[in-house]
């Protein structure tokens, strides 16, 4: 469908993949697209790699680190974490967080064309999707056909307005920060610790999201899901202590402070630097995705 040769299209997979990687990554192959995903061998021996020295957050390098390793695609698709909130709060001052495409291309530099997409499905996506297509499909018939067949794909899941996490008879750790950090493998090693926790990425985050707004609008979506968090495990009968996941980033910093304010219960940060090997493995495993079944 697309024009040849074939076009290459790359994915950045640290950050949110689950919740809107599967649905760019049908609608590119449906357009004819062939989808690259970053070699987690290839990404940990670019860890190293002077150009990754000015980044501090572990999250981001291993998002830079993947963008090298995809240097061949002709695009590289990342996620908006900000999407078209412009809030000079919280994250907002982070620009790896509030411009991710931009502040990547501008750091580290002979990157192919990046495409930032929205990080999280809604029925808004189809604008954003639809103009997309265009650029790699010159038929605007194809195209409709193309979006229709994938527009089901768009909506975000369906699931209780209130999620509920059972309560539980023992004493527990609410465990919350940043979303892309909170994936399994992190969550592993903190059980491995002989931790009991109620984590974050537990609930929906629509829910958190709406729970941290009737706090603070003027945040980004990313901070007001993590205080939204912090807000319900706070009133968890059991749930005894806050623990906030930090990356070395500023955001973080502003997030443990902010949590540390609206919680009545005991609130510490946990570095990632802290965990076994630096943190580098369970992330780098959230990162690694498998290919959908052609």
């Amino acid at each position: 469908m697309l024009h040849c040769p074939t076009v290459h299209i790359g994915f950045v997979t640290q950050l949110l993949w689950d919740r809107y990687g599967p649905f760019w990554q049908k609608l590119f192959e449906d357009a004819g697209a062939e989808i690259v995903m970053p070699d987690p061998r290839r990404v940990r021996s670019l860890l190293s790699d002077v150009r990754l020295d000015p980044i501090p957050a572990l999250a981001f390098r291993l998002v830079a680190a993947q963008a090298l390793v995809l240097v061949d695609a002709d695009l590289v698709v990342v996620p908006d974490l900000a999407g078209e909130e412009e809030v000079d709060r919280g994250s907002g001052q982070d620009p790896w967080i509030a411009s991710l495409s931009y502040t990547l291309g501008a750091t580290v530099g002979g990157l192919p064309r990046l495409l930032p997409v929205p990080a999280q499905l809604s029925p808004a996506i189809e604008g954003r999707a639809v103009e997309i297509l265009h650029q790699l499909v010159h038929d605007p018939a194809r195209v409709r056909r193309v979006w229709d067949r994938n527009r089901a794909l768009a909506r975000p899941p369906q699931g209780r307005d209130l999620p509920q996490v059972p309560l539980s008879d023992r004493c527990s750790v609410g465990v919350l920060g940043q979303p892309w950090l909170l994936g399994p493998p992190l969550l592993q090693v903190l059980e491995a610790e002989g931790i009991s926790l109620v984590a974050q990425s537990q609930f929906a985050p629509a829910s958190l999201r709406r729970e941290g707004g009737r706090l603070e609008m003027a945040l980004l979506p990313t901070d007001r899901e993590t205080l939204g968090a912090a807000l319900l495990l706070s009133r968890r009968g059991d749930v005894e202590r806050l623990v906030v996941v930090q990356d070395r980033s500023g955001a973080d910093g502003w997030l443990l402070r902010a949590v540390r304010r609206l919680s009545h219960k005991p609130v510490t940060g946990r570095l990632l630097s802290e965990l076994p090997g630096g943190g580098v493995d369970p992330l780098l495993a959230s990162g690694e995705v498998q290919r959908l079944p052609g």
